[in-house]
């Protein structure tokens, strides 16, 4: 990656989890993380699921604009919060799918 140039990052996190509380505390958790990165936030958005069967989950879309190194660590940090936050709630997980890290040219 080019340090001058500037990236798109699209992310799309799923937290899941058997009690509703917990997903809920779950993603504000990790909205409240990515809101402290207003900066380079462009698009933010949730979705709630149905219950299907036992698993309740919420999908989190993030699209980011920064520099490389601004992306990773973004990146890194929101898997570590992420990962932090599955261990301390029993029964719930998370799931990421990166779906675009693309160039931006003026």
């Amino acid at each position: 990656m080019d340090l001058s140039v500037w990236y798109k990052y699209h992310v799309n996190i799923v937290v899941r989890s058997v009690s509703h509380d917990i997903c809920l505390d779950f993603t504000k958790r990790i909205k409240s993380y990515v809101h402290a990165w207003f900066f380079l936030i462009k698009k933010l958005e949730e979705r709630k699921s149905a219950r299907k069967g036992e698993i309740l989950s919420r999908d989190l879309f993030i699209v980011v604009e920064g520099s490389a190194s601004e992306i990773l660590v973004f990146q890194e940090a929101l898997r570590c919060i992420s990962h932090h936050l599955s261990s301390l709630y029993p029964g719930s997980g998370v799931e990421f799918g990166i779906t675009m890290i693309a160039p931006q040219y003026d």
